[in-house]
């Protein structure tokens, strides 16, 4: 099999001009940030990438979004909550603030196969996680939910137990996974 000795770092602002590109895929480059000119490429259905990002709203076409082994990703990029078309999605990381929330999962419908949920303490109204309507994510097979490891005494078990409850299943899940 032939590799290539070249290792991509830096992705040129030239890559905006792209604008019929549909895939796209740093997975396993050197590529620490992407610019700003990928949110131009309208057509962009399919995106694979290993660390950042700071935009997606203008990718209203973008179908898949593999951001699974990203272990330095510690928010959601900006914009997912809109992407309707979305069917892969493979994390998303709720925060406060005007970030990423559990409920702007309700209008990803199209969601399939895998989805880790990062973050879930963060959710403190447990009517927020039955706002996700996870039920209705029919394509779902495996959900990876997890709570940040926060100090024990700030946590509320209560809490985590009703918004556990409130999540819901989608009705094809095969398989589930919880974190603390």
């Amino acid at each position: 099999m032939w590799q290539s000795t070249r290792v991509i770092r830096k992705v040129p602002k030239s890559i905006g001009s792209l604008k019929h590109l549909r895939y796209l895929n740093f997975s396993h480059t050197k590529t620490r940030c992407l610019p700003e000119e990928v949110s131009e490429l309208y057509n962009l259905q399919s995106l694979l990438v290993d660390h950042c990002y700071k935009k997606f709203a203008k990718l209203i076409n973008l179908r898949h979004l593999d951001i699974s082994d990203t272990p330095n990703l510690n928010k959601t990029p900006i914009g997912i909550g809109g992407l309707t078309s979305l069917q892969t999605l493979t994390k998303v990381i709720i925060e406060q603030g005007d970030r990423f929330k559990i409920w702007d999962l309700k209008v990803l419908t199209d969601l399939q196969v895998h989805l880790s949920i990062m973050g879930l303490d963060k959710v403190v109204n447990p009517i927020q996680a039955n706002d996700a309507n996870l039920p209705q994510k029919k394509g779902l097979d495996v959900m990876v939910m997890e709570w940040s490891n926060v100090f024990r005494d700030s946590r509320n078990e209560t809490i985590e137990y009703e918004v556990l409850n409130e999540l819901r299943r989608p009705p094809n899940l095969k398989k589930t996974q919880h974190f603390v």
